[in-house]
C-alpha cells in the first residue's frame, strides 16, 4: 500500500482518477492546517497555524515560491492563522491572523487583523484590523 503522507510536513497531490497519491512534496511546517488554490490554478497557499507562515506553492513547478512570516504586535507570543480566501482574479490572498495566545485570543490584547498578500510579487502589501479574533473568510463579490 502506498502512503499518502509521510508526516506532517509534507503535502500530497493525489491523482482522483486512480485514487492514489502521485507526488508529495515537503513544505517544511510545523503544522499545515488550511489550502487554498487559486481560482487561475497557478498557486496553492497553505498555512502553517503554529509558526505564522504562509507558504505560496508554484502548481506547475510544483516548488515552493514564497514563505511569509507573519508578525504582530510587541506582546504577542504566539501567531494563529486561520483561513485563507483569494480574489475571483488570482491577485490577492487574505489571511487572518491573530498574535495572542489562541486560547486567550478574545481576552488578552493581541492584535487581530487580516493580511492582504499580493501573488504576483508574492508581498504582504496591506493588514486590515479587525478588532477580534476570526477564524473563517470568504470572498462575496459585489
Amino acid at each position: 500500500s502506498s502512503e499518502v503522507c509521510s508526516s506532517d510536513l509534507d503535502l500530497s497531490i493525489i491523482d482522483a482518477a486512480a485514487r492514489k497519491g502521485k507526488q508529495t512534496l515537503s513544505l517544511q511546517t510545523d503544522h499545515a492546517n488550511r489550502l487554498r488554490i487559486t481560482p487561475d490554478g497557478k498557486r496553492a497557499i497553505v498555512l502553517d497555524r503554529e509558526i505564522g507562515v504562509v507558504v505560496i506553492i508554484d502548481t506547475a513547478t510544483r516548488q515552493v515560491v514564497k514563505r511569509l512570516t507573519m508578525t504582530g504586535g510587541e506582546s504577542a507570543e504566539k501567531i494563529g492563522l486561520g483561513d485563507v480566501t483569494v480574489t475571483p482574479d488570482s491577485s490577492k490572498a487574505y489571511v487572518n491572523i491573530t498574535t495572542a495566545q489562541l486560547a486567550q485570543a478574545r481576552r488578552d490584547k493581541g492584535e487581530h487583523y487580516i493580511a492582504e498578500i499580493d501573488l504576483r510579487t508574492l508581498a504582504l502589501t496591506r493588514r486590515f484590523p479587525t478588532g477580534d479574533m476570526s477564524d473563517s473568510l470568504a470572498w462575496v463579490p459585489r
